[in-house]
């Protein structure tokens, strides 16, 4: 028999050189990794909830390596900012004992 593993979006974020990662509670609104998408999104003002309630942490194994992958692409770990959406395993997060 398959287990179903339960998949979660994580905003993938830059900062200090290192990876982070934001869980919105709205998992419903995915950011896509383009400039063009991305300037859209943070311009809808029913976007501005779901970027204020997010749980930040770090990632792990398949997460980890897709979220790099994704950095890589659209710019690097030594350039802060906020990279996009990503799909990845529940179990692959870990949220911060920290604030954010």
């Amino acid at each position: 028999m398959f287990r179903r593993t339960k998949k979660i979006i994580v905003d993938i974020e830059v900062s200090n050189a290192k990876i982070r990662a934001a869980k919105p509670d709205n998992q419903s609104l995915p950011m896509l990794q383009d400039d063009v998408s991305k300037a859209i999104f943070f311009n809808n003002v029913n976007n501005l909830d779901r970027l204020n309630k997010r749980t930040y942490g770090t990632l792990k194994g398949k997460a980890l390596e897709k979220a790099s992958k994704v950095i890589h692409k659209h710019g690097s770990i030594n350039t802060p900012g906020i990279y996009g959406s990503i799909s990845i395993k529940e179990s692959d997060f870990i949220p911060s004992t920290e604030g954010k």
